[in-house]
């Protein structure tokens, strides 16, 4: 049977990389992406979490990109579970293809994503043959790319562990803030989520061995670094510690809020506040 001429349409052009590559993306099964840049793989992180039933996806980035996933918690945690849930891969190219716009291989459709300051558009061919080369070849990318671990613990697991140890209300207000971080006016470089687990605890008064034992336990962070963002707050004036006695070994210290700013505060608002240590 003769292969069908190809067809190439030219998306109109758009300032939102979310749109386009949701266009390109929604009815796929199956997609591989080759070289995002930061702002395509975090755009496609949130696509891929927003499905309820997302395509399997195979991600080949520059090891810089896949990197940036990581200083947004709420993104990488989202990110961790698709992994977790087998519905995501992720490997290191080492560094970007100069010169190459990200590249789609969806189904029978090979996409390119052409970012030109704020303009987007996206350059989409339907051609079962060649989206079947193009993937041929990306395949032998991934086949010599390495794995990329994003150490970070899943959402879900890290909310479930978070309530089981210290009850909902904790578990709310991390989430309520950790989740705030992703709106596109916050400078998420600028949140240390160490600190709003500690807000969360502060709220709560949960001991900060407490905190600490956990956010080791699940490979969030280590109980120093707890200790150390405990101090800066403290320093601060955002919170203060209560000494509780054990039967052995030094008193605990209690987490409580110190500054009536955070008292009652929305997300927007502990995140301004907690932004200020940085």
């Amino acid at each position: 049977m003769e292969e069908p001429s190809p067809t190439m349409d030219a998306h109109p052009t758009s300032d939102d990389i979310e749109q386009e590559l949701r266009g390109s993306i929604a009815t796929a099964r199956d997609i591989i992406v080759l070289d995002p840049s930061v702002a395509v793989i975090h755009s496609l992180i949130d696509i891929l979490i927003s499905f309820d039933e997302p395509p399997q996806s195979r991600v080949l980035a520059a090891e810089s990109a896949l990197k940036s996933v990581r200083d947004h918690t709420s993104r990488a945690a989202h990110a961790a579970e698709l992994v977790n849930e087998g519905s995501l891969q992720l490997r290191s190219l080492g560094s970007p293809q100069v010169g190459l716009p990200p590249l789609i291989v969806s189904d029978d459709h090979v996409h390119s994503l052409v970012v030109l300051d704020s303009v987007v558009s996206t350059i989409s061919r339907e051609n079962t043959a060649m989206a079947a080369s193009v993937e041929n070849d990306l395949d032998e990318f991934w086949e010599a790319a390495d794995s990329f671990d994003l150490r970070t613990p899943g959402w879900s697991h890290m909310l479930t562990s978070l309530e089981d140890r210290f009850g909902t209300e904790v578990a709310t207000d991390f989430e309520r803030v950790l989740s705030a971080t992703d709106d596109a006016d916050i400078d998420s470089s600028e949140i240390d989520e160490i600190a709003i687990a500690i807000f969360a605890a502060s709220a709560n008064g949960v001991l900060l061995y407490d905190i600490g034992r956990w956010g080791e336990d699940i490979g969030f962070a280590s109980k120093a670094t707890f200790s150390r963002t405990k101090g800066q707050m403290e320093d601060a004036g955002l919170i203060t510690t209560e000494k509780v006695p054990i039967d052995v070994g030094r008193p605990r210290q209690r987490l409580r809020i110190a500054d009536d700013r955070l008292e009652g505060a929305d997300a927007t608002e502990v995140i301004s506040i907690l932004g200020s240590l940085t």
